[in-house]
C-alpha cells in the first residue's frame, strides 16, 4: 500500500526527531553533492525579487518567533519595496542585490528589515522600516543615537575628510539629522 503525502511527512518528522535520525540528516546535509545542490537552489531562488522578498519575510518570521513576536507585514510589502528600490532609511543608499566577495554572505547594502522599537517584538507596518544590512547591524546593539554620536566623533576626530566625494552621503545624512 502506497503512503499518502501526509503519512510520508509524519514518518519523516518522527524519524528526524529521534537522535539517530538527527545524526543521519546532519551527515546527509554535509555531503558535498547535497550541500552544493542546496546552495545552488538557494542562490537561484535568492536571485529573483520574489525569492529575495520571501527570504526576507521568512527571516523576519523566524526572528519574531524566537523572540515571541509575530510578523503582520504582508509578503507584498517586501516585494513592493524591493521592486521600488526603496533606499535604506538610515544611510539613504539603494539596496544591492549581489554578494560582493566570495566569502561574504551578504553585501553590506543588501536589503534588510529593522524593527524601529525593539521592545515591541512584532514586525508591523508601524514598527518596521526598510534598511540596509550594514545599517541594521550598526544600530542593532546600541541604537541609532549612539551610532550618530560615534559618526560625529569620527568626523570631528579628523578621520574623515568632509571634502572627499566618497563621504558625501555620510556628510549629507549628518547635516540633515541636525
Amino acid at each position: 500500500m502506497k503512503q499518502t503525502t501526509e503519512e510520508k511527512k509524519a514518518y519523516q518528522k518522527a524519524r528526524n526527531a529521534r537522535p539517530e535520525g538527527k545524526a543521519y540528516m546532519k551527515e546527509y546535509r554535509a555531503r558535498p553533492t547535497v550541500r552544493a545542490a542546496n546552495m545552488a537552489r538557494s542562490a537561484k531562488r535568492y536571485a529573483t525579487l520574489e525569492g529575495r522578498a520571501y527570504a526576507l519575510f521568512k527571516a523576519a518570521e523566524s526572528r519574531a518567533k524566537k523572540r515571541g513576536g509575530v510578523v503582520t507585514l504582508p509578503l507584498d510589502w517586501f516585494t513592493e519595496n524591493l521592486e521600488a528600490g526603496t533606499v535604506c532609511e538610515i544611510f539613504g543608499v539603494a539596496p544591492v542585490m549581489t554578494t560582493p566577495y566570495s566569502k561574504a554572505r551578504r553585501h553590506p547594502f543588501a536589503p534588510s528589515v529593522d524593527r524601529i522599537d525593539n521592545s515591541n517584538r512584532d514586525y508591523t507596518l508601524e514598527n518596521a522600516r526598510w534598511v540596509c544590512d550594514y545599517g541594521n547591524r550598526a544600530i542593532g546593539e546600541y541604537g541609532l543615537d549612539f551610532f550618530d554620536a560615534m559618526a560625529c566623533r569620527r568626523i570631528r576626530h579628523g578621520n574623515i575628510d568632509i571634502n572627499d566625494p566618497k563621504h558625501e552621503a555620510l556628510i549629507t545624512a549628518m547635516a540633515e539629522s541636525r
